[in-house]
């Protein structure tokens, strides 16, 4: 990200990779501080299973959100740590980082897995969406893809 003046303002790790590249690659870990995430435009106390993250290309879920993930055995993703905090900067409890799948071939897909990087949006399959709805998993809108849409092609039947 760059300013009309052109000064670079991404967030980079110390070596110089921008850190939702870090993030996104699955390897938040390799960081020397923990990834947080301040909520600053958040108007009530309830928030919902998947945080808005200004725009960044990572995920945040709740805990609700992967255990429902969990309990189905979906493959092809994983969480990290991260430190959710509201506007005066107060912990925020039950939300974990996520990394979708890039390659198109689990039921829970990066929204730009056709670039192989991660987005705040996501493709899921029905069979997901429909436990994420009995699990009340909110935050989230499901739509229906069009012909044209670049759907990932799913899981290979082994």
């Amino acid at each position: 990200m760059r300013t009309p003046d052109g000064i670079d303002l991404t967030w980079r790790s110390p070596d110089g990779t921008p850190l939702d590249e870090v993030i996104g690659n699955g390897e938040p870990d390799s960081l020397p501080f923990a990834v947080r995430l301040r909520q600053q435009s958040s108007t009530g106390v309830r928030r919902g299973d998947l945080l808005w993250t200004l725009g960044l290309g990572i995920g945040v879920v709740s805990d609700r959100f992967v255990d429902a993930l969990t309990d189905l055995g979906v493959d092809g993703w994983s969480t990290y740590p991260i430190a959710v905090e509201d506007r005066q900067g107060r912990p925020i409890e039950g939300y974990q980082g996520l990394v979708a799948d890039t390659t198109g071939a689990s039921e829970l897909v990066s929204g730009a897995w056709w670039e192989h990087v991660q987005s705040f949006s996501y493709f899921v399959t029905e069979r997901v969406a429909g436990v994420l709805l009995r699990a009340e998993v909110d935050g989230f809108d499901l739509e229906p893809t069009e012909a044209g849409d670049r759907v990932p092609p799913g899981p290979v039947a082994d």
